[in-house]
């Protein structure tokens, strides 16, 4: 069977599926538009299932491109069935920000953030960050600048 020439557009399982930094109970989902899409359009996608709390980023950074980090209910049927307790670490001050209900974070280009913390789960969230950059995953070294005080 001949392939599509449109083929090279659609991402699926299994490249789709990959094990996060952070250890979670269940699967991941990411997609980086240099990888596996081969273009330089500036953006990246996650998509994770948070059912237990976890500190997912332990050290505030900053990276050079603004990003945006969506926390939603985890019923499908009900996005906005929201029970966590969330904490965001913002600027060189780490002023923490509750969310307790569903979000989208704007993270400007240069803005020192994390840690991010699940503190409190009574029911799953999807959290869904979202790099305006083409290689965020895949070339996470060379995308963040760990903040050190001045």
């Amino acid at each position: 069977m001949k392939e599509s020439k449109y083929a090279k557009y659609f991402l699926t399982e299994p490249a789709l599926r990959n094990e996060s930094r952070v250890k979670l109970s269940a699967p991941s989902a990411y997609v980086d538009s240099a990888l596996h899409f081969g273009s330089l359009a500036n953006f990246c996608m996650a998509w994770r299932y948070i059912k237990e709390p976890v500190l997912f980023d332990r050290i505030p950074h900053t990276h050079k491109f603004d990003e945006f980090l969506c926390f939603l209910g985890g019923n499908l049927e009900n996005i906005f069935d929201f029970d966590a307790t969330i904490e965001l670490s913002m600027g060189t001050e780490c002023e923490v920000f509750l969310i307790e209900k569903p979000t989208v974070v704007y993270i400007p280009a240069g803005l020192v953030h994390t840690p991010l913390t699940f503190k409190r789960i009574a029911k799953p969230v999807l959290f869904h960050p979202i790099p305006l950059t083409p290689d965020y995953y895949s070339n996470f070294a060379g995308k963040v600048d760990f903040y050190q005080p001045k």
